[in-house]
């Protein structure tokens, strides 16, 4: 126990301190890095959500199909009620991402409601053939998935709406519209801060909840890492992010985690 709290905590330390550099150098480290590489910073710029959404989606399937061992009538309503939503609301947003950013057009709600209700019932139907027993043993890990992505999205809305930093993409010189991170510029259209996309992809490691063996959630913990980081740097080089945004949007996802793990009593 005490080696792994000096492991959190060294990591803790470590993000101080970059994010302390990046108060000084976020300006410099866009203006040096917005532009390069844009079909990467196009790539995950598009399907940065996607992984998340189906995560949701996955989980709440899992969560449905195991909620037949909850007793209480009131807790069961509301789960038979409540897995659905977040499954359908996973796939619509995915939907909504795709007509947004691929096929630049705007959705008609009832047929992305229609599908996203048809990819629901497909997806809940083939996770009822999963042997009950089999399928028992994500339970936990399911609903504590759940409860981290719900909390991750509340948490980056508010904090975007309350900082309402500028992206580095809508600025033009001498960038007087730049401040510092700490900064409260309060509601707006500009929500720079944190970035979503970045701690999206760090909720991928809501995936090491679900794992049984600690190699693989080893395994898991490096992938999600490593595609974090992936996703830092592209927003970067999109100009839609500075350094400090994806690094408190990464921080906020796998803080969410580490939360969700030790509420629901779940291994590390």
């Amino acid at each position: 126990m005490k080696g792994k709290n000096n492991f959190y905590g060294g990591i803790v330390l470590s993000c101080l301190i970059l994010l302390g550099v990046f108060t000084f150098t976020d300006l410099e480290i866009s203006k040096s890095l917005s532009g390069m590489l844009p079909q990467f910073a196009r790539l995950f710029e598009i399907y940065g959500y996607l992984p998340s959404c189906l995560l949701a989606c996955g989980m709440s399937a899992i969560g449905f199909c195991t909620h037949k061992t909850v007793t209480r009538p009131i807790q069961k309503v509301l789960g038979y009620g409540l897995f659905p939503l977040v499954s359908v609301a996973g796939f619509s947003f995915g939907q909504i991402v795709l007509y947004r950013e691929v096929w630049k057009t705007k959705p008609q709600p009832f047929l992305l409601l229609t599908i996203s209700l048809l990819l629901t019932a497909v997806l809940f139907f083939i996770v009822s053939k999963i042997p009950s027993k089999q399928l028992a043993v994500y339970r936990k890990g399911a609903l504590a998935s759940l409860f981290c992505l719900i909390l991750l999205l509340l948490g980056v809305e508010i904090l975007k709406s309350v900082f309402g930093r500028v992206r580095f993409r809508d600025m033009t010189e001498p960038f007087s519209q730049f401040t510092q991170w700490y900064v409260m510029n309060g509601p707006s259209s500009h929500k720079s801060f944190p970035s979503g996309h970045t701690a999206n992809a760090a909720a991928v490691l809501c995936l090491t909840l679900t794992a049984q063996k600690k190699q693989t959630r080893q395994i898991l913990w490096v992938i999600g890492i490593l595609y974090t980081i992936a996703m830092a740097f592209s927003r970067i080089l999109a100009g839609a992010h500075f350094a400090s945004d994806v690094l408190v949007g990464g921080l906020l996802s796998i803080g969410c985690v580490l939360l969700s793990r030790k509420l629901f009593h779940i291994p590390s």
